[in-house]
């Protein structure tokens, strides 16, 4: 991913790029993607 896609939200291609890269369904990815966004200090309730 070089790019984020206007047209779709960050924990979306967060998510995606997770599944592909580490081959995990699509709820272990979207609490990997939580976790991380939460660390940067974008907040779940943002997405």
């Amino acid at each position: 991913m070089t790019s984020l896609n206007p047209l779709f939200t960050i924990r979306n291609q967060l998510v995606e790029m997770i599944m592909l890269h580490l081959q995990l369904k699509k709820k272990a990815a979207t609490h990997i993607a939580i976790q991380m966004l939460d660390k940067v200090g974008i907040r779940e309730c943002l997405l």
